[in-house]
This record gives C-alpha cells, structure tokens and sequence, in this order.
C-alpha cells in the first residue's frame, strides 16, 4: 500500500516547482504560534528600572535635567509620548532654579537668609522654601507637581528643590510617592490588589482580549474592573450588577432575621409592628 499517494490527497493540487508553491505547501505543514501573553508582572526593581529608563529617555530626547523630565511625566502620567506632544506644543521651562542668593524672602520677608527660585525669578528663603515642601509632601501625592509659592505661578520646584531643602523623612516620603506614582497614574499598568504583595501588572492587551490575570504572586484578578477574581466569560457590566444584587439580597435577609420570626406553623417571617407580644400569622394559615 501506497501511503504517499492517493487519488484524493489535498496536496497533489499543489505545485511545488516553484518557489510559491513550495512556501505554500510549508505553511500548510507550520505550527500554530502562540499569541505572546499579554500581560506580565512587575518586581520593584523591575518597575524603578523602568521608571528610570523613561526619565533618561526624556532627558534625552528634550535636552533637560532629571529634576524636569521627572516632573513632566508626572504631569503626563508617566506617558512619554504625552511629555513629548506636550513639550512641544507649548514649551516652557518647568523646574530649573538659580543658585542661593541673599534677597529678600517673598514669604517671610526676612532678608538675612539665602533665597532661592525657579527660573520664574520667584525668591523665597531656605526656610520657607523647606516648610512649604514640608506642607505638601503631608498632604499626599500631589507634591509630584508641586508649583512655585508666588500666587499664580505654574513653574514647579522639581526633585532637585526637595534634595535641596528637605529634611530626610521628607524626601524619603516623597521618593515613595514617586515610585508608586509610575503604577497609580498609568493607563496600563496596575498594582496587585493581593493583601501584602508589591507586584505590579503591565497590561498590554487589545479590545476582546480577556482581562483575567495572574500575578507572579498567584493571586488572580480582572484587570479591567479590580475584581479580586477571574469572572470570565462575564463581562465586567453585568458582574457589576450582579454584585449589587446580591448585596441587595444580602442585606434584606440581614434585615429579615433582625426583626421578625418564622410561623411555628407555615414557616413563612411575620414582622411584629404593634400590640402585645401574642402575634398571629394572616391568612391563609390561621
């Protein structure tokens, strides 16, 4: 028996004398290519690294300091495309300041202490220039784009002023702020809502794509809606709602065993709402 020829073989219709012929009876032959995954989980070296070779790459590419380029991707949410479009567009000098110099403080009004500015020719006093960073790193994340003191000023101080000025508490703060905002203000990556897990997940998927992921930690989430499960093939609307639903639910029953009792005869929850302490249950059971 011949088991290289046959009347019916699908491949004799090919001709493989010339080079399109034998491309297409190759491909017919190769494997199926996985699709790449579509996402990964990132370790915190791997997100400072990151974050590192994106300030560089704006340094780079806008001709600024560190002190600027990190400011302009916090504006930008850590998009360099974002910085450049931006830059670009309208271009202005965001965080560069002049060297100490004793003058009068536009805060304190003190004349003996060094004074220091942003190139916006803003002078404030060491001092105050410390409190006022002091002040904003408390309030929170904000501090990333902090601006001038001046009323109405939008030039920003930058990472160098905090180095500068800063105690070390604050800098230290404000360092953290940094780094959790290259994960908090990105379209595209998230942290893991694991309890005690420092991993982040970069998401690189399309439209239609699933949003179940797995963290390096084990922990599985929808990336797309936060929920602290895989619900594919559900859609994140109508896990939504179910969700409401069931604490809606939830709550009824919570609010049925707190003030009424079953009938001792059709089981059914009557509510006591006045009189004795003798209930009857309506009809039909009684």
């Amino acid at each position: 028996m011949d088991f290289y020829s046959s009347d019916d073989d699908d491949y004799d219709e090919l001709d493989v004398s010339d080079e399109a012929g034998r491309a297409e009876l190759l491909d017919s032959f190769a494997p199926i290519i996985p699709r790449h995954k579509i996402y990964r989980s990132l370790k915190q070296e791997d997100i400072k690294k990151l974050q590192q070779t994106d300030i560089s790459n704006v340094c780079n590419v806008l001709s600024v300091s560190r002190s600027v380029a990190c400011t302009l991707l916090c504006q930008n949410r850590w998009m360099p495309s974002s910085v450049y479009d931006t830059w670009f567009d309208r271009h202005r000098p965001i965080v560069e300041f002049k060297n100490p110099q004793t003058k009068i403080c536009n805060i304190c009004y003190e004349t003996g202490n060094k004074t220091l500015s942003t190139q916006c020719g803003h002078l404030f006093c060491i001092d105050c220039w410390k409190s006022y960073i002091s002040v904003s790193i408390e309030n929170g994340p904000d501090c990333l784009t902090l601006r001038c003191p001046e009323l109405g000023c939008k030039f920003n101080p930058g990472f160098d002023m905090v180095d500068l000025v800063s105690s070390q508490d604050d800098k230290n703060k404000y360092y953290q702020y940094l780094y959790r905002s290259y994960i908090d203000s990105s379209p595209n990556r998230k942290w893991c809502p694991a309890p005690g897990c420092d991993f982040a997940i970069v998401f690189d998927g399309v439209e239609g794509d699933s949003f179940d992921v797995t963290c390096d930690c084990g922990f599985k989430f929808c990336y797309n809606c936060g929920f602290n499960e895989s619900h594919s093939p559900l859609d994140c609307d109508t896990l939504v709602k179910w969700t409401d639903k069931n604490n809606c639910e939830a709550a009824n029953t919570d609010w049925i065993l707190a003030y009424t009792k079953p009938c001792p005869k059709c089981k059914r929850s009557i509510e006591k709402n006045q009189g004795g302490n003798l209930m009857t249950c309506p009809p039909p059971c009684n």
